[in-house]
C-alpha cells in the first residue's frame, strides 16, 4: 500500500499534493511564531495560536484579530499580526 504523499524517487511530485503541508509563520522583528496546517490553524508546538477562516484570523480564544491578505496578517489599523511564509 502506498500512502497518497509519499514521494516516488523517479518523479519527485509538488508540495501541494500532499495533506500535510505546512507553512512557516513569522511575528513582527522575524520572530518565528509556529507553522500553518492545513486546516487553517496556526500552531506553536501543540498549541493552537492562531485560526484563520476565510481570510479572517482569531486568537486562539476565537476573538477577532484582523484579516489575512497575500500572506500578511494586519488589524484593522494595519498593524503587523504575522507572516506566512
Amino acid at each position: 500500500m502506498v500512502h497518497s504523499c509519499s514521494r516516488s524517487w523517479a518523479a519527485p511530485r509538488k508540495s501541494h499534493g500532499c495533506a500535510t503541508t505546512t507553512d512557516e509563520v513569522y511575528g513582527p522583528g522575524n520572530a518565528w511564531l509556529g507553522r500553518r496546517a492545513v486546516d487553517g490553524n496556526i500552531w506553536s508546538g501543540k498549541t493552537m495560536i492562531f485560526r484563520i477562516i476565510d481570510d479572517r484570523v482569531y486568537s486562539m480564544h476565537e476573538q477577532y484579530l484582523g484579516k489575512l491578505r497575500y500572506g500578511i496578517a494586519t488589524t484593522c489599523r494595519g498593524e503587523l499580526i504575522f507572516i506566512v511564509s
